[in-house]
């Protein structure tokens, strides 16, 4: 077994940092890429073939995790101050 360490934090902050139209590919090929078997098992391809399709953005979307479109340095900081305090009351 391959474990493949991911560092989230570091690949939101560049998805903050990046143009809008590009923060679907970086959560796609960076954040996704290394479960692309699980997805497959669900049928959940990485890129649907036609826009706006059904995709693992879409499915994560539907499961209610914020659309890494909108990920913006606002929510972010929230996201990592939260991280960080509830880290500390462990």
């Amino acid at each position: 077994m391959n474990i493949k360490l991911i560092r989230s934090d570091t690949i939101y902050k560049k998805m903050m940092n990046a143009p809008k139209e590009k923060r679907d590919d970086i959560y796609r090929y960076e954040i996704m890429k290394p479960f692309e078997f699980k997805w497959s098992c669900y049928n959940v391809p990485l890129k649907s073939p036609q826009k706006g399709g059904y995709d693992v953005v879409m499915a994560s979307n539907m499961l209610g995790y914020l659309a890494p479109s909108e990920v913006n340095k606002k929510k972010g900081k929230y996201r990592f101050n939260f991280k960080r305090k509830f880290m500390e009351n462990l």
